[in-house]
């Protein structure tokens, strides 16, 4: 099997064109780590930290992992309506995220002693409304196999962050500048895949597609992926993210800083790989199982 792949085709010229964009994406961190650390002191990223942990636990929850559907899904039809419905949830998470940091911002904060981040968690509804949005545009991108806009969306998200955190760095000595570069980045990513999408929206949005009783029956089909794998995502994450809570109310901002600087600069050589050879294979096993039965 791996002679197979070595050899070439489809699947290899994939995983190569997500591993190249994935690998410059990695790298533009990288780069710019050693910069950003002489701006931004660990405090900084500790609150940038603690911003992203629970910005990403309510993010898990926007699509209610029907996301993950997209690429499983054995129609066009039920791809187009399980995205429709992506965005609905999205939306809805993103408002009750809204209500929730506007009456728990302070206390989720000072829970972590970390209250300076109160005023950061209030910008956490636009996260989760843009890691839903990614999530799913990223899904339909790789279920019609444009791996060379996926690989884009990742270079340009990480370009635009880190490029915005060293410009307002340089000018605004304060964590805005990571703040800033991280909800840019997502705002940018997600935008360029909708542009990239540009010609598919007529066929997903056309009147014959966009059938609420269809797009209910298709959420029915795949019922499982918030019954199961919802549970399942969330627990993985928040376990996760269980040091960074833990160092934040035990030790600070500042070694949560530490923490996540090199952890992120630790994992940067099996993402690469790894997520790259992963989101073609689920594609392409997708594929082969709704044809054939079987993704052997």
């Amino acid at each position: 099997m791996l002679s197979r792949f070595l050899k070439g085709g489809e699947y290899f010229k994939n995983s190569v064109t997500l591993i190249s964009g994935t690998t410059f994406s990695q790298l533009i961190p990288f780069i710019f780590a050693p910069i950003l650390a002489r701006i931004y002191p660990p405090d900084n990223y500790g609150m940038l930290g603690i911003y992203m942990a629970v910005s990403s636990l309510f993010g898990l929850l926007a699509t209610f992992q029907y996301s993950s559907a997209i690429i499983l899904a054995e129609t066009d039809n039920d791809a187009n309506g399980l995205l429709l419905a992506c965005f609905g949830f999205t939306g809805l998470v993103a408002l009750v995220t809204f209500v929730i940091m506007l009456l728990l911002h302070y206390p989720i904060a000072s829970a972590l002693s970390a209250p300076e981040t109160a005023k950061w968690l209030l910008l956490s509804p636009v996260s989760v409304l843009f890691m839903g949005a990614n999530a799913t545009l990223s899904a339909y991108t790789n279920r019609i196999r444009q791996y060379k806009t996926l690989a884009m969306n990742r270079i340009l998200t990480t370009l635009i962050s880190a490029l915005l955190s060293l410009v307002i760095g340089l000018a605004i000595k304060s964590e805005l500048g990571l703040m800033a570069g991280y909800i840019g980045g997502q705002i940018i990513g997600t935008l360029f895949l909708l542009y990239s999408l540009r010609k598919s929206w007529p066929v997903i949005f056309g009147r014959e597609r966009f059938n609420i009783t269809e797009i209910k029956q298709t959420l029915k089909k795949y019922i499982s992926f918030p019954k199961f794998v919802l549970f399942s995502e969330f627990i993985n994450n928040f376990i996760n993210y269980i040091p960074v809570f833990l160092l934040s109310k035990l030790s600070g901002p500042a070694t949560v800083g530490l923490y996540n600087m090199s952890t992120r600069m630790l994992g940067i050589p099996i993402a690469t790989v790894s997520t790259a050879i992963g989101e073609v294979f689920r594609q392409k096993a997708a594929k082969e199982y709704n044809e054939t039965g079987s993704c052997k």
